[in-house]
């Protein structure tokens, strides 16, 4: 579907603001009209809870565990997420080809992501079927615009989820144009500043989540005070506060403390099965982060070196070193003999998907010589038999 401009009585302005981006690039505001379709059908009624009811929650509270090292930030963040069938939207101002030097990460999607985020200093939010990564500023403020603009929808149905993707280096402006005909969104083209973007695909993502998501990556949101009837492009805020429902049956008092830490201004009501809470978006993600810490706390007990729940993204790492990550993810200790820790100081080279801790170290231990046997509570490393 084209792109076309509403006519009216009244012509749309153009609002321009003198901030520059990256390139000293201008990024002209829009206000458009929109024609016959609006965007207060594509946004999940606000005051959905968080719980493990929902399917994305789940996902992030399932239990993984991976070794990374010398993959490049984009690439190790998107082979983690997409074996969880999980979209990520990456912040532009973090580096990309940055080399990963995670180690072990686990023993949760959740925790994994986040170990991953925390090398390149970004942070984690999951929020409308996307997990958002980058700086604590930039997810803060993107967090805010989606709820904001949540909080204006009146129509309480849900949104038609669609399955949206653009090839390697296409521009932003052409993304949008994506987004839109895929939502069958009718409206004027937002001037968007030149950029390529790798290629891209989402699972079941919201085209207003989607429009707000690509307005993100320049500072930018649709000013909640015009939505739905109007797209005003004005710069985001990550100090808008907004309501959240937590639907858990444990841990609130320690949930309630992580947001009074971050928000002394908080408020809190009590509602059936749970609670909701008022507060910024950098408070709600403190308390998102406790309760899936906790639950990845719950899962306990020492790793099941016979579950195939595995991936390792290994690029020349010394082999001890990966001894002692996949001993420490078992919950036991690495023991090297002396005799062996020469050969161990080797570096390995390995990639492989959802395998046994036992299937990893027999590998790594073939490519250096060694031999390896779990016990319940050690891994051995020594000497083959001759």
């Amino acid at each position: 579907m084209s792109l076309k401009r509403q006519r009216s009585g009244v012509a749309a302005p153009d609002i321009r603001f003198a901030r520059r981006f990256f390139a000293a690039r201008i990024f002209a505001l829009a206000v458009v009209s929109l024609m016959t379709c609006s965007f207060e059908s594509y946004f999940v009624a606000a005051g959905e809870p968080v719980s493990l009811k929902d399917p994305m929650i789940r996902q992030l509270a399932a239990p993984t565990s991976a070794v990374v090292d010398g993959k490049p930030f984009r690439e190790a963040v998107a082979e983690l997420a997409g074996r969880s069938d999980l979209s990520v939207w990456v912040d532009r101002a973090v580096d990309p080809s940055v080399r990963i030097h995670a180690g072990q990460v686990g023993p949760t999607v959740y925790l994994a992501l986040k170990q991953l985020a925390a090398t390149g200093q970004c942070v984690v939010m999951p929020i409308d079927n996307v997990v958002l990564i980058g700086r604590a500023t930039w997810v803060d403020a993107t967090t805010a615009s989606l709820m904001s603009l949540r909080a204006v929808t009146r129509k309480r149905r849900s949104p038609p989820l669609q399955d949206l993707a653009w090839p390697e280096a296409t521009t932003p402006t052409e993304a949008l144009k994506i987004v839109f005909d895929r939502g069958k969104i009718s409206a004027a083209t937002i001037p968007m500043p030149h950029d390529l973007w790798p290629a891209k695909q989402w699972s079941s993502i919201d085209p207003g989540v989607a429009t707000c998501l690509l307005l993100a990556q320049f500072e930018r949101t649709l000013d909640p005070e015009a939505f739905p009837k109007r797209l005003v492009v004005i710069p985001m805020d990550r100090t808008r506060q907004y309501k959240v429902r937590y639907d858990v049956a444990e841990g609130r008092s320690e949930m309630v403390a992580a947001i009074r830490r971050v928000d002394r201004e908080m408020s809190v009501r009590t509602v059936e099965a749970g609670f909701e809470i008022t507060a910024t978006a950098s408070a709600h993600r403190a308390a998102i982060d406790t309760f899936l810490t906790e639950l990845a706390d719950d899962l306990g007990g020492p790793g099941d070196i016979d579950t195939p729940n595995v991936t390792l993204n290994l690029a020349n790492m010394p082999a001890d070193q990966v001894f002692h990550h996949l001993a420490g993810t078992a919950g036991r200790d690495c023991v090297i003999a002396a005799d062996a820790a020469t050969l161990c100081k080797q570096l390995v080279f390995y990639q492989a998907e959802k395998v046994t801790l036992r299937q990893v170290t027999d590998k790594v231990a073939e490519q250096v010589g060694v031999k390896v046997v779990w016990t319940d509570e050690q891994l051995l490393i020594d000497l083959p038999v001759k």
